[in-house]
């Protein structure tokens, strides 16, 4: 559960720096873990991270959906470091 939060506060932040590609990288990770077993008490938050996160929208953000719900949360994650810069 844990790990879930981690990563939609990364993708969150991925969005604060106009990063879509990495956001929607992220989230599209945290649907396929979603779809893997309940998550604790994500569901009751899921829906203020969908709208900071999904409210970005756009092809990018699709595209990098897309790639996410292949990885990991944690390869998702880690492949977004390369590309955001402190």
């Amino acid at each position: 559960m844990s790990m879930v939060f981690s990563a939609a506060e990364v993708a969150w932040v991925a969005v604060l720096r106009e990063d879509v590609t990495t956001a929607g990288r992220i989230w599209g990770a945290i649907e396929a873990e979603e779809e893997v077993a309940p998550i604790g008490q994500w569901p009751a938050q899921r829906a203020e991270y969908q709208a900071a996160v999904r409210g970005t929208g756009g092809p990018e953000f699709e595209r990098g959906r897309e790639q996410g719900r292949l990885l990991s949360l944690v390869e998702a994650v880690g492949a977004g470091e390369a590309q955001i810069e402190p």
